[in-house]
Formats: structure tokens, sequence, C-alpha cells
């Protein structure tokens, strides 16, 4: 599945050669840092699809508080 909006994309991947498990990607393409909340939001979306994994690419980086958030999910979420 593949959901796209302006400024982001947001990939859900199924059982694949490469993983056997679904796996939540997000690409974010803003002129701004992404912020801890759009972190915590893709942790919803991964409940709600029931993705065991998410990577998550930014073009202009984190801000601090959102890479501590990933600290705390490193099995979970990469950056």
């Amino acid at each position: 599945m593949l959901l796209f909006s302006c400024d982001e994309a947001f990939v859900l991947c199924g059982h694949t050669s490469f993983w056997d498990a679904y796996t939540c990607i997000r690409v974010k393409s803003t002129d701004t840092p992404t912020e801890r909340i759009v972190l915590e939001r893709l942790g919803g979306v991964m409940k709600n699809v029931g993705a065991e994994y998410s990577m998550f690419w930014s073009w202009s980086g984190f801000i601090s508080s959102a890479i501590n958030e990933t600290a705390k999910q490193f099995f979970k979420i990469r950056l």
C-alpha cells in the first residue's frame, strides 16, 4: 500500500524477502526538521495497520526530542 500527500509518503510493506513482518516506511520532505509528535503519530499508524517495524526518512532531519524518542523505541522505529 502506498499513500501520498504533498510533503510525505507512507509505504506499507508486507512479508518480503528482507523482512518476515509488516514494515511501515515514511518519507517526509519539508523545510523544517521533524518534531517528536510526528514520530508519535507514526507509532499510532504502526498499531492501526499491524506493522511491527518502521523506518522514517526526513530530508530536513529531526529535532533532538524526536531523536530521544526513537532511542526508547530503537527496535521499532528507525530514523
